[in-house]
């Protein structure tokens, strides 16, 4: 009954926060390419004859796609991700429809989901309510899962494909291989990374747990066919599916973004820094406090990398005072280097002492890694603590190289990171228990980090819920419900018999300004508008190559009536 109770009220607090405020907003530029892209459109209508046409129909736009448009929509706007969850998106559309909430409703199930097998999880392999109920709340009130939670896209369903493979793939290394679990497994992970192709970290930690296990001779067998099953799937995807233009879309985005990031008078610099020592270390560090969830913001605090070293040289004098408590000379000079830390540090203090806390996590952490590798019977436990600390550090590496080597830091942002955060949080769940049940100070520091970081979170979710959050870009004024959606009704309801809708052709954003400049007229406008038309709506839409902002409806005596200012990126996210 204890696990039901437990359960039910980690899907109440995920899912209140999921759906809180889900339609509130417009679609962000990500989410639109979703919708474009899971009905085989192209981003732009490259491939939708309507726009071969001066005057066209909804009927027009809505016309039949097969499997190749979807491979090339996929491959022209996200380079060939979020295949799985158009895929899925697809087919949810036609039955529920794509209003906003109806769109985003999937991410929001998936992690809610997620967060409920996280906890059965912990509880199956680690035996305990509190790391089991620990782990499940910090990741149901994680600013970054409640985000992406509220976007249409794939983030979500990576999350629990990721650790629902990680699922069997403990079942094969506890239980031996049957060939059912090796053929879950390996389809699992096949999808997670068509999903997204940063997921390749999870069955990278799962070879590096295989190879650390012990009496696993008989399975080699399995994993190489599951192996080899992926790499075929991944060879097909890169050369004929629809991740053919990964590899060149990336290399020109880089060499752009180098450029945009290497001219500090580019007015786009401001949002594509030059990557820097100095800057690339402390936005690092932001994604390590982020990722933990329990230092999320904590960088905020600290102000720079001096304090971050302070902060671990505070936890190290801590615990050498603990480990040396016989001999005086250690552990009366570690006490005194900490409260000498402390006092020269003072207005840091708070964020020192969360910060330590979060290092005294890690070790308990490290500690509970140790045991459970020790014991033949615990293989989940060790899998699950694996992958926090390599999940941990691997995605953060790889973006952190990544920054290096194409001179900007567009790539050290939270969502190439999230996929960690299922397992950082068993980490950080497991750590903290043992740390507080270690003694009775440490209880009382575990305490005092929580109380100050549930402040930070309490206030990342308050600025999500504004829209002023790193998590879904920073919108001056806050998003209104989608606009799109409300001139398609508008439009539904005011026009008449020989109406022409005149939808705007001549925007580019910054971005196309400064490098599409052959584009002769923009059809996106038109595309996201007729989203939201049905099939049999008949009356005639032109796309006006000179109009900039302004959608109107023309009547038949030629009269234009204004119906929407769409005022450059005010409206169009």
């Amino acid at each position: 009954m204890k696990k039901y109770i437990l359960l039910f009220l980690l899907a109440g607090i995920a899912l209140g926060l999921r759906l809180y405020r889900l339609d509130a907003r417009g679609l962000i530029t990500d989410e639109k390419f979703t919708l474009v892209n899971s009905n085989g459109f192209w981003v732009g209508g490259a491939n939708q004859s309507a726009f071969r046409k001066d005057v066209f129909t909804a009927a027009d736009f809505w016309e039949k796609k097969g499997i190749q448009d979807y491979m090339d929509a996929t491959a022209h706007a996200d380079f060939g991700t979020h295949i799985v969850h158009n895929a899925v998106m697809h087919y949810w559309m036609k039955i529920f429809g794509n209003s906003d909430f109806s769109v985003r409703l999937p991410g929001a199930l998936f992690n809610v989901i997620t967060v409920l097998l996280l906890f059965l999880m912990v509880l199956k392999y680690f035996g305990s309510y509190r790391m089991a109920f620990l782990a499940g709340l910090l990741l149901a009130v994680d600013p970054l899962n409640v985000a992406q939670s509220h976007i249409a896209r794939s983030y979500p369903l990576s999350f629990f494909l990721i650790l629902l493979s990680t699922e069997y793939f403990i079942r094969i290394v506890r239980e031996g291989g049957s060939a059912k679990n090796f053929i879950i497994y390996a389809l699992l992970t096949g999808l997670s990374m068509l999903n997204h192709y940063i997921n390749f970290f999870v069955p990278l930690v799962h070879i590096v747990a295989f190879l650390a296990l012990r009496n696993k001779a008989h399975l080699w067998r399995g994993f190489i066919a599951a192996a080899v099953f992926n790499a075929a799937l991944l060879f097909y995807w890169f050369n004929w599916g629809g991740g053919y233009t990964a590899m060149d879309f990336l290399k020109d985005k880089n060499e752009l973004h180098r450029k945009i990031a290497e001219n500090e008078h580019d007015e786009l610099s401001g949002t594509i820094q030059k990557a820097t020592p100095e800057l690339i270390a402390k936005k690092a560090i932001g994604l390590y406090y982020d990722i933990t969830v329990l230092g999320h913001g904590l960088f905020e605090k600290i102000k720079g990398v001096r304090v971050f070293l302070s902060s671990f040289l505070f936890f190290w004098a801590v615990m050498m005072a603990i480990r040396y408590k016989k001999n005086p000379w250690i552990r009366f000079g570690s006490v005194g280097l900490a409260l000498l830390i402390l006092a020269l540090q003072m207005e840091y203090i708070t964020g020192i002492l969360v910060s330590g806390a979060i290092f005294a996590i890690l070790y308990f952490g490290w500690q509970a890694l140790r045991e459970s590798y020790a014991l033949e019977a615990e293989k989940g436990r060790f899998v699950l603590l694996l992958a926090g600390f390599l999940l941990l550090i691997l995605p953060i590496l790889f973006v952190v190289n990544d920054a290096f080597t194409n001179g900007n830091t567009t790539s050290l942002t939270h969502r190439y990171i999230g996929n960690a955060s299922p397992f950082v949080v068993i980490l950080i769940a497991v750590g903290m228990v043992r740390a507080a049940d270690f003694r009775f100070s440490f209880l009382l520091w575990m305490a005092f980090a929580v109380i100050v970081q549930a402040g930070s979170i309490r206030l990342a979710l308050k600025d999500y819920f504004a829209d002023r959050s790193v998590y879904n870009a920073w919108f001056q004024p806050a998003r209104v419900s989608n606009p799109y959606k409300k001139v398609a009704g508008e439009l539904m309801s005011k026009a008449m018999p020989g109406d022409t809708i005149v939808i705007p052709g001549a925007y580019r954003d910054k971005y196309e300004e400064r490098f599409r400049k052959n584009v002769e007229i923009s059809y996106k406008d038109a595309q996201f508008l007729n989203l939201y038309f049905p099939k049999d709506f008949i009356l005639p839409q032109v796309v006006d190559p000179r109009e900039r902002e302004k959608l109107y409806l023309k009547r038949k005596n030629g009269e234009k009536v204004l119906i929407f200012d769409f005022k450059g990126e005010e409206y169009r996210y």
